[in-house]
């Protein structure tokens, strides 16, 4: 799942959260309290950014979908 924080000067997207039915886990990257974030685990938010840089680029490739970095 994505996350999209919207304010004054800047749209960020990240990733949020990673869910795998198959194997039943759910990995949550940060909490959030009142609309804003109370804490992050960055090693994981690293990671999740990482993987999906990797799997946008990789639709973009199959698909030839248009794709900003």
């Amino acid at each position: 799942m994505f996350l999209l924080i919207e304010n004054k000067s800047d749209n960020v997207i990240f990733p949020y959260s990673y869910k795998n039915d198959y194997m039943g886990f759910k990995i949550v990257v940060s909490s959030f309290e009142n609309g804003s974030i109370k804490e992050c685990n960055k090693r994981m938010l690293h990671s999740h950014i990482s993987f999906a840089n990797m799997w946008l680029r990789n639709i973009k490739e199959q698909k030839r979908i248009p794709f900003v970095s």
